[in-house]
């Protein structure tokens, strides 16, 4: 499965999370704190999950965080790293292979071109991450990501 840009795979995403999670989750489009938010109830009361999607095309050569100067939340939150975030990110990214990973954000820390994530620069994510991590088909992107919210919906450990 190829999408044109990483819109169109966040938007079929979107339609995909809100007709597998059902009632059981609100899916939040709007980008203004994350590419997605996903609202659930756990045993310990209601959480925000966020879920930062990225799509690399090998034509891009790159899978770019934040701004092209380091500014923006992604950095922000991986710089300063709020245990919320720490705890409640997911990072969805997706290369037009047709392969996915679904990871933390001690993982893309660790896969930052330049070995950091840092401001007044261009942060990208090296495409090792595919190579260091479980794998999955793009297809099943949609599964992995309920797979995490309805673990942290029961009250487990985020994976």
């Amino acid at each position: 499965m190829k999408f044109q840009t990483e819109d169109t795979y966040r938007d079929w995403l979107l339609r995909g999370l809100r007709l597998r999670l059902g009632s059981h989750a609100v899916v939040l489009d709007s980008k203004n704190v994350s590419d997605v938010v996903i609202c659930i109830d756990t045993p310990n009361g209601p959480r925000a999950l966020f879920l930062e999607v990225k799509y690399a095309k090998e034509s891009a050569g790159r899978i770019g965080i934040g701004d092209a100067v380091g500014s923006g939340f992604q950095p922000e939150i991986l710089i300063k790293r709020p245990t919320y975030f720490e705890v409640y990110t997911r990072w969805l990214i997706a290369s037009d292979d047709g392969w996915a990973v679904l990871v933390d954000n001690t993982t893309v820390r660790n896969h930052a071109a330049g070995g950091a994530v840092a401001t007044g620069k261009q942060n990208n994510i090296r495409d090792s991450v595919f190579q260091d991590h479980r794998c999955f088909r793009i297809d099943d992107s949609v599964e992995q990501v309920a797979a995490w919210v309805e673990s942290t919906a029961r009250g487990l450990t985020p994976p």
